[in-house]
């Protein structure tokens, strides 16, 4: 693959993943349990579905965090809700995220743990804050 070479998969396969994936307007921000997800995966009787999958999670379409998948369109909502709480609010607790997101604390804490490894807070004590880039 170059540099450039950006895999697409196959029609069969977006319709699975679409399916699979499909947004839940009573829980908008809820993950797949990847338990869930490897068990559909051996079942869904498309070819090279793991392969599709692994694909989505490198390009980022699909991230896995803890025992939980995201799609990124969650992500990112749940990263600009948590970042407007903090600019508002100047720092949040654990269970005002979990509140916020619309999550329970099994999901909130591994979100929040690597909203801090992506550099989006930091954590200070029980609190998270926005983390501030170097002028």
């Amino acid at each position: 693959a170059t540099p450039g070479f950006i895999p697409d998969l196959r029609p069969e396969q977006k319709a699975f993943f679409a399916q699979l994936f499909a947004s839940n307007a009573a829980q908008p921000n809820a993950p797949l349990p990847f338990e869930s997800v490897r068990d559909a995966l051996r079942t869904g009787g498309v070819p090279a579905l793991q392969q599709a999958f692994e694909t989505l999670l490198a390009s980022g379409a699909l991230v896995r965090i803890d025992d939980a998948v995201y799609r990124c369109e969650q992500l990112a909502r749940v990263r600009a809700l948590l970042e407007s709480a903090l600019r508002r609010d100047k720092q949040i607790t654990m269970s005002a995220f979990r509140d916020l997101a619309g999550t329970s604390r099994k999901f909130a804490v591994p979100l929040l743990e690597w909203f801090d490894a992506a550099g989006v807070t930091l954590r200070s004590g029980d609190v998270r804050v926005l983390r501030r880039k170097a002028e």
